[in-house]
């Protein structure tokens, strides 16, 4: 229904009202007099019957609010039958909420105060169902003019409430669209414009004959990274064109897991090396010198990685930035990009895949189209997966995106390879986590070993669970709610001195790991865990503990 059909209905509503209003008025007029001359019988019975076969609801309320009289048409809309209504007051068919201001009109109508009410408000069916109505009332007044009653005369305007508060939505999203769209358009165009300048320019400083050839090489150089970054931004739109009209095709094969990611570490350490020099890049491959295979889109699955590692190398200045993957217990790999960079504000985890959102600060002014989250999330959800973020503001990010392909590796011999088996059958061990993700991994990673496994998902049931149980070690988040991992491992160390205690951490504060080594813990290991890493510790501890 558009804004002009609703219009016309409600101008249409508005005129039925409107000539009811004035019969019924005629009506009591002609009564009034015929009843001074004695003889109303025929005006009455015209009144009554047009009073129960009007097309709205009429009722009419007492001082007591009280309701009165109805017609057919009221109980109807009220889904109540007639019987009903004997005992209701006015009260009864409106939310709570509303009843104060309705009790305050109702009173200055009877005080003479208003003689007509007009409005659209909620009411309440027998079912406790809101309905809409455009509700006229009037004061009905005896033969001295003192008000006895009032009338009410009601519409159900429900649906072209419904349809008049759903096309103000569309509306609304429009308009944020367009904005949206104007805003991109405009940012596109400097996107654009940024590496063409560069292009052009130093094509013609090329070109002149004053320019020396180590010049003219320099400038090449910028050329050519312009017309690389000019490239990428396109490859983005026409990405975001295709993934719109459903035309992006994907196209799984099986291949190697580590060769890709030791070629994206090859290309972004040239980048992180040119342009971020207080940033380490560091590769996370669990399988270490093994060859992991997945079968999945290579192009799409290279992409994703392009466009979180180009995120985190904008946004981090200083810190590092890690990269890799892990394996759940399903064995299927869980891939992610670390940063030590700006974080996102809490209020923008859930927007940050949306179209055109950007991550500011008030110092720096980044470039970027703001759809890169938004193909790879796509992307990701086309190779049957799911990516989300966690982040601190100040601290940084990470980027998680798993894939349902389990992984396949094929081993190399190599004697300096990493110790691959443990046996810790006999060892329990307490694993405070109170995200189901990160418990997953960590259950992946020690499943293997036979050791024994209880999982808490805060510090308080942790404290208790050590309380009952001699553990061999406990692996503490610090981040937990009810009682966090500090606290946590405080009071464990009270009765349980000796007891290891790990602590794992999302985020890196500059002296985490000194707090919690200050609180009592024996280890500190960051997240994301890698599996090698973990088993290694533990053993350590198991093996002095022996």
């Amino acid at each position: 229904m558009s804004y002009s059909d609703i219009n016309i209905y409600k101008e249409q509503l508005e005129d039925e009202v409107l000539h009811l209003k004035q019969e019924i008025f005629k009506l009591k007029k002609e009564c009034e007099e015929l009843k001074s001359r004695g003889n109303i019988s025929e005006k009455e019975r015209l009144f009554e019957s047009m009073f129960k076969e009007a097309g709205i609801g009429i009722g009419i309320i007492d001082k007591d609010l009280k309701i009165r009289k109805y017609n057919k048409s009221f109980h109807d809309l009220f889904g109540y039958n007639p019987d009903d209504l004997s005992n209701k007051t006015y009260l009864d068919l409106i939310p709570e909420s509303n009843g104060e201001n309705a009790k305050k009109i109702i009173q200055d109508m009877f005080d003479s105060k208003l003689d007509k009410h007009v409005t659209e408000a909620v009411y309440l069916t027998k079912n406790q169902n809101k309905i809409w109505l455009k509700l006229v009332a009037t004061v009905i007044k005896d033969k001295h003019g003192n008000p006895v009653f009032i009338l009410g005369m009601g519409e159900d305007i429900t649906e072209w409430v419904e349809s008049r508060n759903k096309l103000e939505v569309a509306k609304l999203k429009a308009e944020e669209s367009d904005k949206l769209k104007s805003a991109f358009l405009t940012n596109m165009s400097h996107e654009i414009r940024t590496p063409l300048n560069a292009i052009i320019g130093f094509s013609e400083l090329i070109a002149e004959s004053t320019t020396d050839q180590q010049t003219r090489k320099e400038f090449a150089e910028q050329v050519s990274e312009s017309s690389n970054m000019l490239l990428k931004l396109i490859d983005d739109i026409i990405d975001m064109a295709q993934l719109d009209s459903g035309n992006l095709k994907i196209n799984n094969r099986k291949f190697n897991i580590s060769k890709i990611l030791n070629e994206l570490y090859e290309q972004f350490a040239k980048e992180q090396s040119r342009n971020k020099k207080n940033v380490e890049l560091l590769l996370h491959n669990p399988f270490g010198d093994s060859i992991a295979y997945i079968e999945t889109d290579e192009f799409r699955f290279n992409q994703v990685f392009n466009h979180l590692l180009n995120n985190a190398l904008k946004y981090t200045h200083k810190g590092f930035i890690e990269f890799g993957f892990d394996i759940n217990q399903h064995d299927e790999p869980i891939f992610y990009v670390r940063d030590t960079g700006i974080g996102i504000p809490e209020e923008k985890l859930d927007t940050i895949f949306n179209h055109f959102t950007k991550i500011e600060d008030r110092t720096t002014l980044y470039r970027g189209t703001g759809i890169g989250l938004t193909i790879t999330k796509r992307l990701v959800n086309l190779l049957g997966g799911n990516i989300w973020v966690e982040s601190n503001l100040g601290i940084g990010s990470i980027f998680y995106f798993s894939l349902p392909n389990k992984v396949t590796f094929l081993e190399i011999g190599n004697k300096n390879s990493q110790k691959t088996t443990y046996n810790w059958v006999g060892k329990k061990v307490l694993i405070a986590e109170d995200e189901v993700s990160n418990y997953e991994v960590i259950k992946a990673s020690l499943v293997r070993t036979h050791v024994c496994l209880d999982w808490v998902r805060n510090g308080e049931d942790a404290v208790e669970k050590c309380l009952k149980i001699d553990y061999d070690l406990v692996l503490m988040d610090i981040k937990m709610p009810v009682l966090d991992g500090i606290e946590a491992t405080k009071k464990i160390k009270a009765f349980k001195p000796h007891l290891p205690i790990i602590a794992q951490s999302a985020f890196i504060l500059k002296n985490e790991r000194d707090i919690c080594i200050d609180a009592g813990c024996n280890e500190y290991i960051p997240k994301p865990i890698k599996s090698y890493a973990l088993l290694e510790m533990i053993e350590k501890f198991f093996i002095n503990s022996k």
